[in-house]
């Protein structure tokens, strides 16, 4: 397995804080080296303070929770429905009995 550059997701784990997401975390392969682990959690820790990180080994048995995600504090009651709304209406369900029933009843 090939590891992703570093810090590769990072802006996705932004991008959704800032659509309204809760929490987010980073999910990266297991560095080899515990310089990079403690690297890429200084990074976070400058540049995005809520994101958190999951180290996964690469035959994908195991994970480890590193930095602990933190509630995103610019979370908005209209902004998560937006972000809810525009993920249940993107054409990933086709039909509305397959719509979960929080969704139906509107109730995010």
């Amino acid at each position: 397995m090939i590891a992703p550059p570093f810090g590769e997701g990072l802006d996705q784990a932004l991008v959704l804080l800032q659509q309204g997401a809760d929490f987010t975390y980073l999910i990266h392969p297991q560095p080899k080296r515990d310089e990079d682990k403690s690297a890429l959690k200084e990074l976070c820790d400058m540049y995005a303070p809520c994101v958190g990180v999951i180290y996964v080994y690469d035959d994908l048995s195991w994970f480890e929770t590193y930095r602990e995600a933190k509630q995103n504090h610019h979370i908005q009651r209209n902004r998560t429905r937006d972000m809810l709304t525009s993920l249940i209406t993107g054409g990933n369900f086709s039909e509305i009995s397959e719509l979960p029933l929080w969704a139906k009843r509107q109730q995010y």
